[in-house]
């Protein structure tokens, strides 16, 4: 580190002059004329280079005495001065302990230059840097802010104030009046940035605002109108209330136009529950704000008429979830808006049933609480006529699994089922579907007094016996009590069939059910006991003595052990 004595005047006091005197005679001694020149030269065009290492070593190798180091350290700093090469003057500065206000000058120098050419970003570094003091940083910082308002580059601007952290009392007066400008010129979005800082009225940057909205609605830019909403959420607040009336229907109109319909057109229904839901205004019950209130109830009603067409053409999954995303069945829903919504599930769960739909109407009874939760006057005389003409198609049809269901489903009362289910008896005798009319019976345990079904169903036991179907005729006779003579004669003939067959569990329970005595069935349950035992079928043999227990002589049980014991 070199000691600075400069050659002006202010900085002689540094050096006393014996010991210049001194020192020049010692330079003297050393070299002559020309080559200490050229050895003065080579070491500022180190300096001015930056190297200041070099020039270092020089000055010590030709022991350059300190009133020449000062000499050649004030010509290198001019030069660097001149070719605004800063940082290196700065450096010689410091590398010759050169005075505060030359090192000075040098960073004014630079600052001013930097702010001169608008690199702003520069001299605010350079000003940190070397501690420039915070009125002159804060000048510059201002001057930068205002270039940028100037050229209407609000966001440029205000990132300038962030960083450079300009106090806001030097430049609220020039942002107003940047508001006021942008607004006049209809650069609304730009006008409410600076009025959500700078405290301009409350009604002239909402104002701003809304009509920003309108404008990016209008060019379809929902994602930067959904964006700068995120950041200031001008829909919610309370002095909305203050705009004109004019502003408010506009930017609802617009929301409508360029968002809501167009959505709901294209089956996006989705995208538009998303931006309801990234707005926060789902919920209206919840938000005072006219505006919302009123953008919120165009809404829902642009949804209502999507939600009846989809109805309408069936897409009642889609239905339903659009139903439930917009809670359009809510307690809280515009009342004439939920009346239409379930007046449309309504009729669509009715046609459903007539058309014989029943799961289909079934999600959509349950997904709309219909009939329970969500009940309309003269819903329920409706649903009951709907459901019971469904019954009767499906009793009459022998449906018996779906008319269970609809019973289930709908609660049908017992005795209408009763009713019904007894006239599709007669319907279904008359067609001669008896095994429908079997499982209608125990399915429902009917008993049948109706004298025209009875009628019927002699008729068709009549038929049966006289085709010697003693099957069909036993079970109609058992099913619709007849008593009749023929009767008898018809179950013991099935009995004796069963017998024959071998099936003698089915014959005992059904001699159980017809009521068979056993002085009728003995002989011939003896009878085929005795030829089981001829044709060595002594398993089925014991099988039918066991089933009805069959006396049997001891000469027959010794037969029956013998002939066992000899088969095997």
């Amino acid at each position: 580190m070199f000691i600075f004595n400069g050659i002006f005047p202010e900085f002689n006091q540094f050096t006393s002059n014996s010991e210049i005197q001194t020192q020049n005679n010692r330079g003297c001694t050393l070299m002559e004329g020309e080559d200490k020149h050229k050895i003065k030269k080579e070491v500022i065009e180190h300096l001015v280079r930056g190297d200041l290492d070099r020039a270092s070593a020089l000055i010590a190798d030709n022991s350059l005495n300190t009133f020449e180091t000062n000499d050649i350290a004030e010509k290198a700093f001019r030069r660097l001065l001149k070719d605004k090469n800063m940082s290196v003057a700065i450096a010689v500065c410091e590398e010759f302990n050169m005075p505060v206000e030359i090192r000075l000058e040098a960073i004014t120098a630079q600052f001013r230059e930097l702010t001169e050419k608008k690199e702003y970003n520069k001299a605010y570094d350079w000003g940190i840097k070397y501690g420039m003091s915070k009125n002159d940083i804060n000048n510059m910082s201002v001057k930068a802010y205002m270039d940028e308002l100037k050229e209407k580059n609000v966001s440029k601007a205000l990132e300038i104030k962030e960083k450079f952290n300009i106090p806001e009392d030097l430049i609220v007066s020039v942002s107003r009046q940047a508001f006021n400008d942008l607004f006049d010129r209809s650069e609304y979005i730009k006008a409410l940035r600076l009025g959500q800082i700078f405290d301009v009225s409350r009604k002239r940057t909402l104002t701003a605002g809304i009509r920003g909205y309108q404008k990016l609605l209008a060019k379809q830019n929902v994602k930067e109108f959904l964006n700068i909403e995120n950041r200031y959420h001008l829909l919610h607040d309370r002095d909305l209330s203050e705009l004109d009336t004019k502003d408010q229907t506009n930017f609802n109109s617009l929301f409508n136009e360029n968002i809501t319909l167009p959505l709901l057109d294209k089956g996006r229904q989705d995208e538009l529950f998303k931006i309801m839901e990234t707005l926060k205004i789902l919920d209206i019950a919840q938000d005072t704000s006219p505006l919302i209130s009123e953008l919120v109830l165009k809404i829902t009603k642009n949804v209502e008429m999507a939600h009846r067409e989809y109805v309408l053409t069936g897409k009642y999954q889609a239905a339903v979830e659009m139903a439930q995303n917009f809670k359009l069945v809510d307690k809280d829903a515009p009342a004439d808006v939920r009346t239409d919504v379930i007046k449309s599930a309504e009729d669509a769960h009715n046609k459903l049933i007539k058309e014989g739909d029943l799961n289909t109407a079934k999600f959509v009874k349950e997904s709309y609480l219909l009939f329970d939760k969500n009940l309309l006057a003269n819903s329920m005389e409706a649903v009951s006529q709907v459901t019971r003409n469904f019954l009767v198609t499906a009793l009459n049809r022998g449906e018996i699994d779906s008319a269970e269901k609809v019973i289930k489903e709908y609660k049908v009362p017992a005795d209408v089922v009763t009713d019904e289910a007894t006239r599709a008896v007669k319907a279904l005798l008359e067609t001669e579907q008896y095994v429908k009319v079997f499982e209608t019976i125990k399915t429902f345990r009917l008993k049948i007094s109706d004298p025209d079904t009875i009628g019927e169903a002699v008729t068709c036991f009549h038929r049966a016996f006289e085709s010697t179907n003693w099957e069909l005729a036993s079970s109609l006779a058992y099913h619709f009590n007849i008593k009749e003579p023929r009767v008898n004669k018809a179950a013991v003939s099935h009995w004796n069939t069963l017998m024959e067959n071998g099936e003698y569990g089915p014959a005992k329970d059904f001699s159980k059910q017809m009521h068979i005595s056993k002085s009728v069935m003995e002989p011939f349950v003896k009878d085929h006991y005795n030829k089981l035992i001829e044709d060595k079928r002594h398993d089925d043999a014991v099988l039918i003595r066991q089933t009805f227990r069959v006396n049997i002589s001891i000469l027959d049980w010794f037969m029956e052990a013998v002939k066992k014991l000899f088969r095997k």
